[in-house]
């Protein structure tokens, strides 16, 4: 059930970006259902969208930041530290 789960997200996400590409919503929670299937270059790829379209969302900043290494995710955390302090960026 799981996995069928798994699946609804994927495609829901999937079909929220075809709907409005132009959401930094919809394509965070596509990152979020790639994420949570351990694909994290999918997911690194639909979080860098999310900040391109919203570069003022911390939170997008956060997720990015979960699942990228060395610098790329020093930089994803202060960004996300800039915009909103309480984000336990660095």
């Amino acid at each position: 059930a799981l996995a069928g789960n798994a699946a609804i997200e994927a495609g829901n996400a999937t079909r929220a970006v075809r709907l409005a590409p132009y959401s930094s919503q919809a394509w965070k929670l596509l990152g979020d259902t790639r994420h949570g299937s351990g694909d994290l270059l999918g997911a690194a790829a639909a979080y860098r969208q999310a900040t391109r379209l919203d570069p003022n969302d911390w939170s997008a900043w956060v997720a990015l930041a979960s699942v990228e290494r060395g610098e790329p995710r020093r930089s994803a955390l202060a960004e996300a530290a800039r915009l909103n302090p309480r984000s336990g960026g660095p």
